[in-house]
């Protein structure tokens, strides 16, 4: 940019310089030409003066023409007749006429003085020639004064305005390349500031105190309060980018931008992995249609941009890489005609709502059976029907067979609402696993004896655990007469357990011992359970026998309170049946453990 400007300054500077002086060499050229015109009209006028047809003019000439002639000026002085008869020349003899010379034409025609400039083919030169008739008109007295003076004089002129404007030009360039300079180099500071600040660096300054000019030091002190703006508007954007970042990531919910459109321009991570589509939308916009496969999503965000609804919820089923799953879309406009889509996964509330439906529906059915039992005995026994004392008694024994039954659901209702509200691992206490397990196995005995099922501890081992005793018992207890109900006569039910280290990631219980993986297995012999219920039996009031011939065994509420309780200590369940041969449930738990001798 300096270069640039200085050069212009320099061809305009060059440009004033030679058209002044120019107009100065015009100048003296006229003041010249004015100041010899003037001379040569005195010098003729005082001739006309003079005149007298007995002057010696030859003795008037020469005293006129010596004073030049010393000097080195060919004054030349002509007499010529009105009928152009040269009477007289002081440069010449015998010259011709002179009639029709232009000068001669003029005061023969006016009768006024005449002047031209003429290259004079005698001398060789051009010559200024000034005519004027004499007082009685009978002559015309010429002078011809030469331009060579003039010339030289105006030659002269010509080199010392060139050297005066070529010396002008020098001195005035490096005046201007000092002052540009000057001007330049801290706009070029400046400029270089805002390309930095274009860059990115919000931090450049201009030291203001630097600069010379107070327009530059105004340009700079505006520059640097926009920095300290664009600074702080930077880092605030950059903080809100931030929370917007971090508060979008912690969506766990899929969240996708459209515009006006219905074209996808943003998708968090948890949108990508839902609906495996990983193409990035700022780069690459793709239809929303791609994404969710419904076209009445797409049409809905349209009418809401366009003021067409306001309803801003729609219900859907979506395929997701995890299958078919049920969302509800909130339609959130934004500026700029774009609008935000929050998928709400309702699969998980749906179903939740669908097991709370069947858990009291079940419920209502467990319990009404057994109160509509007892109500129709008490009914039959107060109506005085039954009049002999067997009958009475076995009307009492069914009600107490329901009472109990009744009390056995209530307990283990119980039982599962406590697990599920106290989901905490609370009331851990060290005891003996083989103690625990001699000890339900007694508790059992009776019941095995009646069923003609055989109970046996494979494990003699002490192993020494950290748990809930109480949780503990309730599921050796639930697997063992579950084994117990559904074996045959001559039956056995065997308890084991094994103990190994626990997986990755699993933690270790600060001065608890070393936190291990439990293996607890109950097997029998009995019927076994048909393959397609097996993923089923532990779901709550599911049982195997739905038969109305056949007498329900137990709530159907054992194997899921099994199932709650091995989930409380990060572990689960399986079952390996094979009818007519047995069944192995295995239960894993993870707690502190240690063997003792």
């Amino acid at each position: 940019m300096r270069k640039k400007i200085t050069l212009i300054v320099l061809i305009v500077l060059i440009i004033a310089i030679l058209a002044t002086s120019a107009m100065a060499i015009r100048e003296a050229r006229g003041m010249n030409r004015t100041t010899t015109r003037n001379h040569v009209m005195a010098i003729t006028n005082w001739l006309t003066r003079e005149y007298t047809q007995s002057s010696d003019w030859r003795r008037v000439a020469e005293g006129l023409v010596s004073p030049y002639e010393a000097r080195g000026i060919p004054l030349r002085v002509t007499l010529i007749s009105r009928t152009g008869e040269v009477l007289y020349d002081s440069e010449a003899q015998d010259l011709g006429n002179h009639l029709m010379r232009p000068e001669i034409q003029k005061v023969l025609t006016t009768g006024e003085p005449a002047e031209e400039i003429r290259y004079s083919n005698t001398l060789k030169y051009d010559l200024f020639y000034y005519a004027a008739p004499s007082s009685d008109h009978e002559v015309i007295i010429r002078i011809a004064y030469p331009l060579a003076l003039e010339d030289n004089t105006i030659r002269s002129v010509r080199s010392h305005v060139l050297l005066i404007g070529i010396a002008s030009i020098v001195l005035m360039s490096l005046i201007l390349a000092f002052a540009i300079k000057k001007v330049t180099e801290p706009l070029e500071t400046i400029t270089e500031s805002f390309e930095s600040l274009a860059g990115g660096n919000y931090a450049a300054r201009i030291e203001e105190s630097h600069q010379v000019y107070p327009e530059v030091q105004r340009l700079s002190s505006a520059y640097n309060r926009m920095a300290d703006t664009l600074e702080e508007q930077q880092t605030s954007l950059l903080q809100k980018q931030s929370f917007l970042d971090a508060l979008i990531g912690s969506i766990s919910s899929p969240l996708v931008v459209i515009d006006q459109k219905a074209d996808v321009i943003f998708i968090n991570e948890h949108g990508m992995q839902a609906f495996s589509r990983y193409i990035d939308p700022v780069k690459h916009p793709y239809p929303l249609f791609l994404l969710t496969h419904d076209e009445e999503i797409s049409r809905h965000a349209i009418e809401i941009l366009s003021g067409q609804t306001r309803d801003r919820t729609l219900v859907k089923s979506l395929p997701t890489s995890e299958g078919t799953r049920s969302y509800q879309l909130t339609f959130s406009p934004l500026h700029r005609h774009r609008i935000a889509i929050l998928f709400h996964d309702r699969t998980a509330e749906e179903e939740a709502a669908r097991l709370r439906s069947d858990f009291v529906a079940n419920v209502t059915h467990e319990l009404r059976t057994p109160l509509t039992s007892i109500r129709g005995m008490i009914d039959t026994l107060r109506s005085g029907r039954v009049t002999r004392q067997e009958q009475s008694e076995r009307f009492l024994q069914l009600m107490d067979v329901e009472s109990e039954r009744l009390e056995r659901l209530v307990s283990d209702l119980l039982v599962l609402s406590d697990i599920e509200q106290n989901p905490t691992r609370s009331y851990d206490e060290t005891f003996d696993l083989a103690v625990l397990a001699d000890e339900v196995i007694a508790q059992l005995e009776k019941y095995a004896s009646e069923k003609d099922v055989t109970l046996k501890l494979s494990e003699s081992r002490h192993l020494s655990i950290i748990a809930n005793r109480d949780r503990v018992k309730q599921l050796m207890l639930n697997l063992i007469d579950n084994g117990i109900k559904y074996n045959r006569p001559g039956g056995t039910v065997t308890v084991s357990w094994s103990v190994s280290a626990s997986g990755a990631g699993e933690s270790q219980l600060p001065g608890k011992g070393i936190t291990a993986r439990i293996t607890l297995s109950v097997e029998d012999n009995g019927t076994g359970i048909p393959e397609s219920a097996q993923s089923r039996i532990f779901e709550r009031f599911y049982r195997i026998d739905r038969s109305r011939s056949q007498e329900p065994k137990g709530t159907g509420l054992g194997l899921a309170i099994v199932k709650h309780i091995a989930l409380l200590y990060n572990g689960d369940v399986s079952v390996k049946s094979t009818l007519g041969v047995g069944t192995i449930i295995r239960v894993t738990l993870l707690v502190p453990a240690e063997e003792q001798e």
